[in-house]
């Protein structure tokens, strides 16, 4: 009988130690997964963010270049007053254009809206501000909404009068 309970708790003990070898096997394989899958997640947010940020600095780059070719203008119009005052004025003529201050003439796009009656005031702000962001991202120099000039700073207080008048 003392030979018997010897052997069921030896067989006991083997099997304990085998479940919990199992046990930490598994645990390390599913560690194993969800650590790669982090880093896979990780090189590819990774990625987009390089992207994300060559291009910020890109355009950056492009922003400083302008801003030097300015500087040195303005270091050789120093030499000359006339061409001094002619790159002012061309500056203020663009700040100008930009605040909406002078009227633009040229080539255009013309888009023609419609909407139902029982349209809400909020979405129809919503989707005049979406056109003009959109616009103003595509590179348009002057927005205006029936002969009224919209600049980026432009807010939409009653947009059914530029759809019913």
């Amino acid at each position: 009988m003392n030979k018997n309970k010897t052997i069921m708790a030896i067989t006991i003990g083997l099997m304990s130690m085998i479940l919990v070898y199992v046990m930490f096997l598994q645990f390390r394989t599913i560690n194993q997964n969800d650590v790669d899958e982090i880093e896979i997640m990780r090189e590819t947010e990774l990625r987009e963010l390089l992207t994300n940020y060559k291009t910020t600095y890109d355009e950056a780059k492009e922003e400083l270049a302008e801003v030097q070719g300015k500087i040195n203008e303005y270091k050789q119009g120093e030499k000359q007053e006339e061409s001094t005052i002619a790159l002012l004025e061309g500056e203020i003529k663009d700040a100008n254009m930009k605040l909406g201050c002078t009227d633009v003439k040229g080539e255009g796009v013309i888009i023609k809206m419609q909407i139902s009656k029982n349209t809400s005031l909020l979405d129809l702000k919503d989707g005049l501000l979406y056109l003009m962001n959109e616009l103003f991202l595509a590179g348009a120099e002057a927005i205006s909404i029936n002969d009224q000039r919209i600049v980026a700073m432009s807010d939409i207080v009653n947009p059914r009068r530029f759809y019913f008048n």
